[in-house]
């Protein structure tokens, strides 16, 4: 291509072959996770160590939202009827207003049990730790 500055054109090609490499070393990382993360869950173990001990990988169960939007996190149909009329008309749109239900649960207009019914999925947290 006419115009493009040697450097560029080198950092250019240079880049492109090392993205091609990133790739096949993250497919390589996924296979060798696959195998990990399943014998790890398998024999109930969180965290395995690096042979010499300078790192190791740990899975950390975690509650997640299911939905992160401000308006999706409770189920409507289930929380409408814990709530007093005068309440529910303060947090549900047409929808539960996530902020404005936690705020009233602060200030003890909304039980815990109404809190309780957060939906969320357990997900799994991959942590690589390796020191040099």
């Amino acid at each position: 291509m006419a115009g493009i500055r040697a450097d560029v054109q080198v950092a250019v090609d240079q880049y492109l072959e090392l993205y091609v490499e990133a790739k096949k070393i993250e497919k390589k990382l996924d296979a060798l996770r696959q195998v990990i993360e399943a014998y790890m869950k398998e024999n109930g173990l969180d965290r395995v160590d690096h042979t010499d001990g300078r790192g190791h990988i740990q899975l950390t169960v975690q509650e997640r939202p299911i939905m992160t939007s401000r308006y999706t996190t409770y189920d409507t149909g289930d929380i409408a009827s814990l709530l007093p009329p005068n309440v529910r008309k303060k947090c549900i749109v047409e929808v539960i207003d996530k902020e404005k239900l936690e705020a009233l649960a602060k200030i003890g207009e909304v039980s815990e049990e109404v809190l309780s019914r957060k939906q969320t999925k357990s997900s799994v947290s991959w942590v690589v730790r390796y020191q040099k």
